[in-house]
């Protein structure tokens, strides 16, 4: 995949989104936080910065100061059948009506 592909930036709009719900419920300070991604140079990006796009910089600079607040973070790849997995859990547990 190209580096400035547009569903990759909205993979770290979303992990940015993902991080600050995190901090804001209060969960990062207290447990690690496990970051399951099913795209393979999202997951570089975040390991290397030397390596990511500039056009999506603030995103990234919002990321690893969310990350400095967490007590441990934890990226995983995940395969795409259980990235598919992941994403139905999460719309059922969004959906969920008690």
């Amino acid at each position: 995949m190209p580096p400035n592909d547009a569903a990759l930036s909205l993979r770290v709009h979303g992990v940015r989104q993902g991080e600050r719900a995190a901090c804001g419920v209060g969960w990062a300070s207290k447990s690690a936080l496990v970051v399951e991604l099913d795209n393979e140079v999202l997951v570089k990006w975040l390991m290397n910065p030397l390596q990511r796009p500039w056009g999506i910089a603030r995103s990234f600079a919002e990321i690893d100061t969310l990350v400095c607040d967490c007590t441990y973070v934890q990226l995983e790849l995940a395969a795409s059948l259980e990235s598919s997995l992941m994403i139905k859990l999460a719309q059922d547990g969004v959906n969920r009506k008690d």
